[in-house]
């Protein structure tokens, strides 16, 4: 997986597989990092903004998402 800091403690990855890729999030959940997948690489489709994300999309997902955790974390509703 290549990782790619968004800022401190929230990271953007690729992963390859034989049929394409995905695209996965890395962020510090104050004692240890939590991953997950957020969804299809535009590797062999074309980036729908749904399912399918070219990178630009993933950056603005993982950054919306942790907004999300931070303001939950606080008690905030967003």
């Amino acid at each position: 997986c290549v990782l790619r800091t968004l800022h401190e403690g929230l990271h953007l990855g690729y992963r390859k597989n034989k049929t394409g890729g995905r695209w996965v999030v890395r962020w510090y959940a104050g004692d240890k990092y939590v991953t997950e997948t957020l969804g299809t690489a535009d590797d062999s489709a074309d980036a729908d903004g749904i399912a399918v994300f070219n990178f630009k999309q993933a950056q603005h997902l993982a950054r919306e998402q942790s907004t999300k955790l931070a303001a939950d974390k606080k008690g905030v509703k967003l």
